[in-house]
């Protein structure tokens, strides 16, 4: 998805670079021509929103800092980071969540996006650049981290490393190289192996220090430092098997229901009473059973002979 994203702001930001008009105006319309802000329209869901400003931002922001150049003419280059801010400008205030999306960036981004407005020249546009660059700081648009993006062991995206040339499956060039990296050391190599021999040698020398100088074993304590650290392999271990695992608890899953069905006919049909059983399609029981008395039964069935005479 952001690579698409990123050849849509590519694609509004060479129409402004080819009009004659430098102003956030001339920036406005070829906005409007190309209808940009459909580019949400095809979004399912609020995350899917917040992902794609976010890839927005990103994009202008490496544009902005001339890490995105896709020109050699200087004056081209130097309207296409512009063209970059305007477009930062008009998605932060356009987002269509409550919530808008912060700019990430660092200390060093922001110091290279305002130098990069300090050395434009004295002109119209340079007074537009400087009113959208601190309108966005007085509203609290950036955020300043240690990064410009997150960055993590699970499958992040890599904003400074997007594949725009690949984009007929949605191909993207992920930074999981921290994650790869660290899963080939818990699979594929016996670090704690080592440390756990120098463990043990280190314990031994503990114990016979206990026996010969008759020490409590409380003041040398062994070292389980490397054991606890070959657990926590083990369960990293089971993290990175726990495709397999999540495929099998599917299955399981959908067996218990059934199961359980099962047991609870099994247990209706033992617990039904066998006079039920023999009712017939009228609703009424079979046999000589009678049902409780009640008020019903006794001021409409005739009354015994005995009755009858002692009433009379």
């Amino acid at each position: 998805m952001e690579a698409g994203i990123y050849q849509d702001c590519r694609s509004v930001i060479d129409q402004f670079v080819n009009n004659d008009d430098d102003s956030f105006t001339g920036f406005s319309k070829e906005w409007l021509k190309l209808k940009f802000y459909n580019i949400y329209y095809s979004q399912t869901s609020t995350t899917e929103l917040l992902q794609t400003t976010t890839a927005i931002l990103q994009f202008t922001r490496r544009c902005i800092c001339g890490e995105e150049r896709w020109t050699s003419d200087e004056k081209k280059f130097q309207k296409q980071r512009v063209g970059a801010l305007f477009l930062m400008y008009a998605v932060y205030f356009k987002q269509p969540t409550k919530e808008y999306v912060k700019i990430q960036l660092s200390i060093e981004t922001f110091t290279t996006i305002k130098m990069f407005i300090d050395a434009i020249t004295e002109t119209p546009v340079r007074n537009e650049v400087e009113y959208v660059f601190w309108k966005m700081v007085k509203c609290n648009a950036f955020r300043f981290c240690a990064t410009d993006f997150l960055s993590g062991l699970e499958d992040l995206v890599n904003y400074d490393h997007i594949d725009c040339t690949n984009t007929t499956n949605g191909q993207l060039k992920r930074a999981s190289s921290l994650k790869c990296e660290f899963k080939d050391v818990i699979l594929n190599t016996n670090v704690t192996v080592p440390l756990s021999k120098v463990e043990q040698i280190y314990n031994n020398v503990k114990s016979d220090l206990v026996q010969n100088y008759k020490l409590n074993k409380l003041t040398l304590p062994p070292t389980q430092a490397i054991k606890e650290l070959n657990e926590v392999c083990e369960d990293m271990s089971k993290m990175f098997e726990s495709n397999e695992t999540d495929s099998t608890n599917t299955t399981n899953t959908k067996v218990i229901p059934n199961s359980r069905n099962a047991l609870k006919r099994k247990a209706h049909k033992k617990i039904t009473s066998p006079i039920l059983s023999e009712a017939d399609t009228t609703g009424k029981r079979a046999g000589n059973y009678k049902g409780r008395t009640n008020v019903r039964q006794i001021m409409t069935n005739p009354l015994s002979a005995d009755l009858n005479d002692e009433i009379e």
